[in-house]
């Protein structure tokens, strides 16, 4: 039968040739150079992804933070490297957030034996609403290789999807190896050949010590399993379905629909509330089931299911040496073909969440809740569709550029006025940008007004100390005439003029608005935090003097 130690030994150690990748490829973490995009890299400053350009460059800091920005085309990296492609990231530290935009057309060609994959491997690394689509990966080699992931050592894998096309010895459709760390809510539906006799699945190969749940699989899997080929010690699955065609040549131990075995030895290893809807053919496996291939010592089987006239096998686990808990049939003699379709009553479905993360299809199996795309592109805080509703066709600062596609201009509708207003800066992004009336403040300010409320915003410059200048556009009626510009320091409670500030009133896309521009420096007078850190926070706004209030002399443009 099958043990998580033939595992091992037949992939001469699955630890040690996970270190192997580390040690193959980590020389990438040492290098260094300017990252083409914007962003530094930073939790409150990630590097911005934008092209395939750039999503090659993560090799080039790998611990640190990233934002995909929008749908990246990787079909140029067919002729990339010679033939090659694209480089595999590794080995990845930081935190990748594709917002659920796409990668299009990633091509990986690779005949050396380092894993192949989006990412190489990744060693405590986050890794969230990602998504491939289309392209080819193809590799002969014997280590893991996935196509988002290689070998996952440690990590959080969430929100995931891939449709690309791969070949492979060892390795799944998703994750090759996944050691300690969770995956969630993320699928594959693809074609995925195997070359070999190795370790092979439709979502990962191997799993060590693991979290997974909300998982599956459809399209066509050569592999021992259509979600896993072995779910290996200390593992937990829960939730996971696949209608794929599982197909698997050769005199092959342990073909399941879901798994190829379930071992337990050691670490207990649990499957609950799973079903396989699809096929299990072209394989000659002396232990072949529905739902595994086999079930070892200290695997637990629970709330397993599996389409008996679809599946084209005999029973539900291949062979039972170890472990507890079996897996049922349903649609004996095709009487009820549609048991996992269109619904979320049927076991195991009545345990799944249709609340938030699977829906129901009419007609069709569940499927994740999908992904759409965050609608804040260049994560400035400001959804596209506020942007885009902008004065001047979403351009409202009139630079050429919509402001939805600059993460240093951030357009928002002034709840003070009701009216748009747009602030821009020359550092590299915007965050929490809002206006507020200075009635909200603790302490009023007892000379002067704010007709137009009060901008906060957060800016991130790539450099400590650097003198930002900042743009904002308030679109009203408003008249310029006596207006001047005024910051509040939310700390002191205090507020005081802005010296060298002008305004002007200007017009844009046929429509009037104010025009304040003034400098402020990353921990000066100004700077709300008071400290050279890349970070300025300035709470400003145009006023006007109540009556009695002396003349401030301010600049004005009319």
């Amino acid at each position: 039968m099958f043990s998580i130690s033939k595992v091992i030994k037949q992939s001469r150690c699955s630890l040690y040739i996970l270190s192997a990748v580390l040690v193959t490829v980590f020389g990438l973490a040492s290098r260094a150079s300017a990252y083409s995009g914007t962003g530094a890299g930073t939790l409150s400053n990630p590097y911005r992804v934008a092209n395939c350009t750039q999503l090659q460059e993560i090799n080039d800091s790998l611990a640190a933070y990233y934002k995909q920005t929008g749908d990246i085309d990787c079909s140029a990296t067919s002729g990339w490297n010679s033939g090659l492609g694209f480089i595999p990231i590794g080995t990845f530290t930081g935190n990748y957030d594709g917002q659920n935009f796409v990668i299009n057309s990633l091509y990986i060609n690779r005949a050396d034996n380092t894993g192949a994959g989006l990412f190489g491997s990744v060693n405590g690394a986050t890794i969230t609403n990602i998504h491939l689509r289309g392209g080819s990966i193809t590799t002969t080699s014997t280590t893991y290789n996935g196509s988002l992931v290689a070998s996952a050592s440690g990590s959080t894998i969430s929100n995931c999807s891939s449709t690309t096309s791969f070949t492979t010895d060892t390795g799944g459709g998703i994750v090759g190896l996944l050691s300690g760390g969770s995956l969630s809510n993320c699928w594959y539906n693809g074609t995925m050949a195997s070359t070999g006799s190795r370790y092979t699945g439709g979502l990962f190969a191997l799993t060590i010590n693991t979290t997974v749940n909300n998982v599956y699989s459809s399209g066509t899997i050569g592999a021992r399993g259509g979600i896993a080929g072995v779910i290996g010690t200390g593992t937990s699955i829960s939730n996971a379905y696949s209608d794929a065609t599982v197909t698997f040549g050769g005199n092959i131990f342990d073909v399941g629909g879901l798994f190829g075995s379930i071992d337990g030895v050691g670490d207990p290893t649990t499957a609950s509330n799973v079903f396989f809807a699809g096929s299990v053919t072209g394989a000659s496996a002396p232990s072949k089931g529905g739902v595994a291939g086999s079930r070892e010592g200290g695997a637990t089987i629970s709330g397993a299911y599996y389409d008996a006239t679809l599946c084209n096998c005999s029973t539900g686990i291949g062979a039972t040496p170890g472990g507890s808990g079996s897996a049922t049939g349903v649609n004996v003699g095709n009487a009820t073909p549609n048991y996992f379709k269109g619904n979320s009553t049927n076991v195991p479905l009545s345990a799944w969440n249709f609340t938030t993360i699977w829906q129901v299809n009419s007609g069709a199996y569940p499927t994740l809740v999908a992904g759409a795309a965050l609608t804040d592109g260049d994560s400035d805080g400001a959804t596209n569709s506020v942007e885009a509703a902008a004065p001047n066709s979403g351009d409202a600062n009139n630079d050429g550029t919509p402001d939805n596609a600059q993460s240093n201009v951030t357009g928002l509708v002034n709840s003070v006025t009701g009216g748009y207003a747009v602030l821009s800066s020359t550092c590299d992004s915007n965050s929490g940008v809002n206006i507020g009336a200075e009635s909200a403040n603790s302490t009023a300010d007892s000379a002067f007004a704010y007709p137009l409320g009060l901008m906060n915003f957060t800016l991130h410059c790539l450099t400590s100390g650097e003198t930002a200048t900042v743009t904002q556009y308030f679109f009203t009626s408003v008249s310029p005439s006596g207006l001047v510009v005024r910051k509040y320091n939310s700390v002191a409670n205090t507020y005081q003029a802005i010296t060298g500030a002008t305004i002007e009133q200007v017009t844009i896309g046929g429509q009037t608005a104010i025009k304040v521009i003034y400098n402020i420096t990353d921990g000066g007078a100004l700077d709300q935090d008071g400290t050279a850190n890349g970070i300025i926070v300035d709470p400003s706004g145009v006023a006007s003097a109540t009556i009695g209030a002396p003349n401030t002399g301010f600049k004005r443009l009319n």
